[in-house]
């Protein structure tokens, strides 16, 4: 057994108030220009952006990523996965791409973002998998 602690990750909370804004705004122009001439158009685009923020927010919300020491949860996009840590040879990323845990057989799982930094969050995943350097 490893004597790595278990970690809970979230999304940002600034992603969580940006969504939770658009649906709110998005919700209230659909309602206060239901019904009013010559804002067809407007109305329209709001209609079909309301969802999207609902969702998003929704989303952003349950993101979950649970760093146990044998095993790593990832709760997004409405689904969960559980990987053991043996799948994993190592990490990978690049400025403006998210986190990649690379498998041993091939492929890849990306991590959502998370409220931590890209660095430490390699880091961290680096010593979780028991690999040098950062």
């Amino acid at each position: 057994m490893n004597a790595f602690a278990v970690r809970r990750f979230r999304c940002s909370s600034l992603a969580v108030a940006i969504c939770a804004v658009g649906a709110v705004v998005s919700v209230y122009t659909v309602f206060s220009l239901y019904g009013k001439s010559g804002y067809l158009p407007l109305l329209a685009v709001t209609v079909l952006l309301a969802p999207v923020f609902i969702i998003g927010f929704a989303d952003a919300v349950t993101i979950l990523v649970i760093l146990e020491p044998d095993q790593i949860r990832i709760r997004s996009s409405f689904r969960s996965r559980v990987h053991k840590r043996s799948e994993f040879s190592g990490v990978f990323w690049e400025k403006g791409m998210p986190v990649v845990l690379e498998r041993r057989a091939g492929g890849s799982v990306p991590l959502p973002a998370l409220n931590i930094s890209v660095s430490g969050l390699v880091a961290m995943l680096r010593a979780w998998l028991g690999q040098p350097g950062v």
